[in-house]
């Protein structure tokens, strides 16, 4: 919900007094790390039987190299449309407090959609919906894209927002779970490494939005949930021979 919060609240300060009205959010990350030592959260530990896993529990569970595979492309393409969306619909002569507001309404579906969709996956299996979840994206997306010039058209943006950071969110669950390098080590690929990467990517990208028009990138978004649907599919399909089972 921070994150959701930020597009609207941004825009509003820039809008009224300038990049300089950014400053107060600078008091955010110290509130952050002063929650942190306040609540006394810690970071989360494996078991002992964990370290030393066996080569037949290593079967039962998902290569973490498999799921960071399967996160890069739907990566890619939620930063293009929460990076470009607000430059898009400026184009399209909305004022910048209308794409702040999109980015939010995003993620507050994506908050939702975080909640309902662990729910859900807690009986029917973390890979199975985080497959479902990205592919439910397109249709959304696709539909949004085709209509963004509708300042309706943000329901279905908020639907986008559902799906996507929900599989997501399933991802980073089955990497705490994944077979291969240590909790902190897949945490940290999963997370950083993820964005990191679609970040770069992104970079990449920006001369062809700038040659090419950004709507040119924000069409090719949907590509990327795609991708990672059908990579989940195949991850589903090699689980199911090697334990008779999507584990």
């Amino acid at each position: 919900m921070g994150y959701a919060s930020g597009g609207a609240v941004s825009t509003i300060l820039v809008s009224r007094f300038g990049l300089k009205g950014l400053y107060p959010l600078l008091l955010c990350p110290i509130l952050g790390v002063a929650m942190i030592l306040l609540l006394k959260i810690r970071m989360a530990s494996e078991q002992d039987s964990d370290n030393t896993d066996t080569p037949a529990l290593d079967d039962k569970r998902v290569p973490f190299w498999l799921i960071m595979a399967m996160a890069f492309p739907a990566a890619v393409s939620t930063t293009i449309v929460a990076t470009l969306l607000p430059t898009r619909l400026n184009e399209l002569g909305f004022e910048l407090t209308f794409g702040g507001l999109a980015i939010t309404i995003y993620g507050i579906g994506g908050a939702l959609g975080a909640f309902l969709w662990g729910a859900v996956a807690h009986k029917k299996g973390e890979l199975g919906c985080s497959v479902l979840a990205v592919f439910l994206v397109v249709p959304f997306l696709v539909a949004y894209l085709l209509l963004i010039d509708h300042r309706s058209a943000l329901w279905l943006l908020s639907g986008a927002g559902f799906c996507s950071f929900a599989a997501y969110i399933l991802t980073i669950t089955l990497a705490r779970n994944a077979a291969g390098p240590n909790l902190g080590q897949r945490m940290g690929f999963v997370v950083g490494g993820a964005w990191a990467f679609a970040n770069l990517v992104f970079l990449a990208l920006v001369p062809v939005a700038e040659h090419f028009g950004t709507n040119l990138v924000l069409g090719l978004s949907p590509i990327g949930y795609v991708v990672s649907g059908a990579f989940g599919l195949w991850v589903m399909h090699k689980m199911q021979k090697t334990c008779g089972r999507v584990c």
